[in-house]
């Protein structure tokens, strides 16, 4: 028969064991942060709009100036690759002209929110981080376009992909480089849509409960 020395013994390792299974549950990823980046239809543009470098071949100049703030959280693991929600409201200032060979360059603002799916793999480096692709959309309003596309509500449809590297416990760095096209969904005419390529930067503070 077991002592009271014998049974407290036993006792407290299993106490331990357990409160040690519970300290060791991984936590839901969670993280803010804020991104600034900019968006062009070729690189020459983003010295002078009338440069015509590599990019896209497009009738039109229409510049964006992205201030993104984010909110993440990861939905699940499939295998080794962590899905991610992204929340990302966002104020962004526009340069356009009405007509590609108009001199005048108007300015304008953009104001929305993109809803999106970002999907992580981890680097084998020393320095620790993630490569990563993102799929988002979500409805913004734009005060001013080119004359192809009516100003107002339209939809904003992202892909990206880009590379995460942490620089301390809670914070992490972040480039990214992908593809923009906004239009309304046919709900107004002119609806000719606006292509951008994007460039972004940012950094991010993990929630996660140390």
């Amino acid at each position: 028969m077991l002592s009271l020395k014998q049974v407290f013994f036993v006792a407290s390792i299993l106490a331990f064991s357990t409160k040690a299974q519970q300290t060791l549950k991984p936590l839901t990823t969670r993280s803010i942060g804020i991104d600034l980046g900019l968006g062009f239809q070729n690189i020459g543009q983003i010295i002078n709009p009338n440069k015509d470098i590599w990019g896209l071949n497009t009738p039109y100049f229409y510049k964006v100036h992205f201030i993104e703030f984010q909110y993440e959280q990861e939905l699940r693991k499939i295998g080794q690759y962590p899905i991610y929600l992204s929340i990302k409201p966002q104020w962004n200032r526009s340069e356009y002209k009405e007509e590609n060979d108009d001199e005048k360059l108007r300015q304008g603002f953009e104001s929305g929110i993109n809803l999106g799916l970002k999907i992580k793999k981890k680097r084998n480096t020393a320095r620790p981080g993630f490569w990563f692709a993102e799929l988002s959309v979500g409805p913004h309003f734009i005060s001013g376009a080119p004359r192809r596309q009516s100003v107002g509500f339209i939809f904003s449809d992202n892909l990206s992909a880009g590379l995460e590297f942490q620089t301390s416990k809670r914070m992490s760095n972040h480039l990214s480089m992908g593809f923009r096209h906004v239009s309304n969904a046919g709900i107004q005419n002119p609806n000719g849509g606006i292509n951008t390529i994007f460039i972004k930067i940012g950094t991010s503070i993990s929630l996660n409960i140390l």
